[in-house]
């Protein structure tokens, strides 16, 4: 357990940390454009970094209180359910937001051939994640249900922010790729390739570790080791997405700062 806990620790500082320095990087190109679209691409990716500790200690005390409260376990979760949701959309959508504003500045747009692909691939997945996330797999009166809604208020409520959050923050990471890979000069393409590439780690990590967990209870026929281990491996990826967006802004900050 104490590994898992030091995982997780290290995921969290290297975000703070990642989203600092792209601040840094952004005060030093304030008057710009692009400064301003990093300057909320970093306020996202602070959300980002914060809300995992939050979220996993909120479980925790609430974990608690239902030991000694069983009936307050309904409103609990439905309160730890939106307040996870609300976290995780406010920063995927001010990452968006940043993306938008940098792949406005750039001259080339992505064919439609391309976006056709991207729409229909992530429909498919919507379609999917929606179905699986309405069965409940209650077999007695006494086994617990996940989200203690109805289906109806589940899906629209629960399933299609998530699903509009997720795609915006991978059209994000998406965007950021287009933006180095039109970047001017070899310096700044170096450096942004790193910043581009944490950023699509990052995001695509953070909404496949969220997936499994509002899947969580589809999963009860996985033993709890595979389940476990991915979640652990996806936490990892994260904090390796964070040190490659550390590692971007320092090399900005340095060329601006010649």
């Amino acid at each position: 357990m104490r590994p898992a806990i030091l995982l997780f620790a290290v995921s969290w500082v290297l975000g703070v940390l990642g989203s600092v320095r792209i601040k840094d990087y952004s005060n030093l190109i304030k008057g710009s454009r692009d400064g301003r679209a990093f300057n909320v691409i970093a306020a996202g990716f602070l959300v980002l970094a914060i809300s995992q500790p939050f979220t996993s200690l909120l479980s925790t005390v609430f974990g608690r209180i239902d030991r000694h409260v069983p009936r307050a376990v309904p409103s609990l979760t439905i309160i730890n359910n939106y307040i996870a949701l609300a976290l995780t959309g406010l920063s995927l959508v001010l990452i968006a937001w940043g993306a938008e504003k940098l792949y406005s500045l750039t001259r080339r747009r992505r064919a439609a051939l391309s976006q056709s692909w991207w729409v229909g691939a992530f429909i498919l997945f919507g379609a999917l994640y929606a179905y699986f996330i309405v069965i409940q797999p209650i077999h007695t009166p006494l086994q617990e249900r996940v989200y203690f809604l109805p289906n109806w208020l589940i899906i629209t409520t629960v399933a299609v922010p998530y699903l509009f959050f997720w795609y915006a923050g991978l059209n994000a990471a998406y965007r950021m790729f287009l933006y180095q890979r039109n970047s001017q000069g070899r310096l700044y393409k170096h450096a942004f390739n790193y910043l581009a590439s944490g950023i699509v780690v990052v995001i695509a990590s953070s909404v496949a570790i969220r997936v499994i967990t509002t899947l969580s209870n589809k999963l009860n026929h996985l033993t709890l080791a595979p389940i476990l281990f991915i979640i652990y491996a996806l936490v990892a990826a994260s904090a390796l997405g964070f040190l490659l967006i550390m590692i971007g802004a320092n090399k900005l900050k340095k060329i601006e700062e010649v």
